[in-house]
Order: structure tokens, then C-alpha cells, then sequence
């Protein structure tokens, strides 16, 4: 027998917190997150599956081509100040990357029970773009800091900045961060294929070919454009007087305390992702009411 909407969310949403749980404890013995961290994922697990077992699964690559590429060459990023906390992400970083995403889902499911598919299917759209962006910014990071040579400013290339350093850029980089947008679209284009406790929101996608991948590419890559511009623009910096360079951080990897430069001291790296993330996926689901 078929089930109804509301039946296959919930199962999706169980399934998806019986999935996240032993992923979430290997991660957190790996160091991948922090305790915090890991209840704030399987949270964001459980609110995803709410609209399918396909957007945890489109999370879970999130999540696990992020960590991969987090430990990948972790001890050469740490010597140039760009590695992750070793302890593994907070729930702030957590937040950051999936809160927005996490945001939409809810507002998804809520929609579908009211009855109104098309803004469910909407606001699912903008959940998924949301993580595009996580993705293409968490690539363009952690590849791009092994980059041999050193990011500029976005808005002003002809400044250098450390490795890590939010608005700094490299072709690398870049590259990363076309490749991760490119992967969480392949990866929606794969899942719509085959609808496993399908929702009706997911019908909706799954009926529009490519068009809706197409969408998370694109406003995926270009919200990693906008937080990076968001970044170097008003984000707060901080210069190192010993080494002469600007920086995010208020104790330089050299061990000087850093002077205040610029931006807005209360604009950190996980405000300006949520800022970018939002953007974005508010611009995805006006394209997908406009245009599907």
C-alpha cells in the first residue's frame, strides 16, 4: 500500500536519524565534529529527511565530500593557518554551512502539509541550493589553500592574504568550487532518478529533467562567489604586524596578536555564510516560482 505525504516524511525523517546517528559517532571519534557538533548534524539530518529520504542523502554527500576534503593534506593547511579545528566543527560551523538549508527544509515540509506543493517544492529548491553553496565553499577552502600560490582579495587582487583568509581567492580555489557545485548538482540529477519514500515535493523536481539541477550549479557556484565578495568586503580583518599581512584571525599562526583592520567585528566566517547561503537560496526559489 502507498503511503501518504505525511507518512513517508516521517519515515523519511526516522530513517534518515538511523542513518545519521553512526556516521555522526564516527565522525565525532575521527574528530570530523565536536560533540556539539554532531547534535547539531543529526538534527539537521532528521528536519532534512522530513521532506524525502533523497535531501538527507543529498546532505550526506554534503557532508561527507566536505570532511574528506577537511583531513586532505590536513598538516600542510595547518602549517599555513588554514586547518579546520582539529577538535572537529562546532554546531556554529554546523549551523553556518547547513542552518539555512536546515531553515528551508522545515518551511518545505510545513508548506506540503498545508497542501501547497508548488511552495514546498520551492522552498525545497532553495534548501538544496543552499547546500550547493556550502559545498562550493567548502571545496574552494580547503583545495584552494594548497594552492602554491597566494589568494588575493577578491575585490582588490593586487592584495595578498594567508591561506584560509575569507575573500581570498585563487584559481584553484575556484576551480574547487565550480567541481563542488558541479558534484551536489550531479547529485540531485541522480537522486531524482530514483524516488525511494518520495514526497511530493520531490515529484515536483523529479518532473523537471535538468532544468532544476541547472539552477543549483549556477546559484550554487555564484553564492561562493557572493560570500567570498561578502568576505572581503565586510567581514572583520585583522592585521599581523610581525608578518605584515592581513588576516581573519585575532591570534596569527607566527603566535603576535593581531590589530583590528577592517569590516564589522560582529561579521564572522559562519555569519557571512549564512548571509551568502540565504541569498542565494532565496534567489533559487524565486527562479523555481517564476520559472517552473
Amino acid at each position: 500500500m502507498a503511503l501518504t505525504g505525511e507518512e513517508a516524511a516521517v519515515s523519511s525523517a526516522i530513517a534518515a536519524a538511523t542513518l545519521s546517528l553512526p556516521v555522526g559517532l564516527i565522525s565525532l571519534k575521527r574528530r570530523l565534529v565536536s560533540k556539539s557538533g554532531l547534535v547539531a548534524s543529526i538534527l539537521v539530518a532528521i528536519i532534512s529527511g522530513l521532506t524525502g529520504l533523497q535531501s538527507f542523502l543529498y546532505v550526506l554527500m554534503f557532508y561527507l565530500s566536505s570532511s574528506l576534503l577537511t583531513r586532505l593534506k590536513y598538516s600542510e593547511k595547518s602549517k599555513k593557518g588554514a586547518a579546520e579545528n582539529p577538535r572537529g566543527r562546532d554546531w556554529r560551523q554546523v549551523l553556518g554551512a547547513g542552518g539555512v538549508g536546515t531553515f528551508f527544509f522545515a518551511a518545505s515540509f510545513v508548506s506540503s502539509l498545508l497542501g501547497d506543493l508548488k511552495f514546498s517544492a520551492a522552498f525545497l529548491v532553495a534548501a538544496l541550493t543552499s547546500f550547493a553553496v556550502s559545498n562550493a565553499d567548502t571545496w574552494a577552502s580547503e583545495i584552494g589553500s594548497l594552492s602554491k600560490t597566494p589568494p588575493r582579495l577578491i575585490v582588490k587582487p593586487w592584495v595578498k592574504v594567508p591561506p584560509g583568509t575569507s575573500g581570498g581567492i585563487t584559481m584553484l580555489g575556484e576551480l574547487a568550487s565550480i567541481t563542488g557545485a558541479a558534484l551536489m548538482s550531479l547529485t540531485l540529477w541522480a537522486l531524482s532518478l530514483h524516488l525511494i519514500l518520495a514526497v511530493p515535493s520531490w515529484a515536483f523536481i523529479s518532473s523537471s529533467a535538468c532544468r532544476v539541477p541547472a539552477i543549483i550549479f549556477l546559484v550554487g557556484w555564484l553564492g561562493e562567489i557572493l560570500d567570498s565578495i561578502i568576505g572581503a568586503l565586510f567581514q572583520a580583518k585583522y592585521y599581523c604586524p610581525r608578518c605584515k599581512v592581513v588576516t581573519d584571525k585575532k591570534l596569527h599562526k607566527c603566535g603576535a596578536t593581531t590589530v583590528f583592520y577592517g569590516g564589522f567585528r560582529w561579521l564572522g566566517n559562519e555569519t557571512t555564510n549564512i548571509i551568502s547561503t540565504f541569498t542565494a537560496a532565496l534567489c533559487a526559489c524565486l527562479l523555481y516560482l517564476m520559472y517552473f
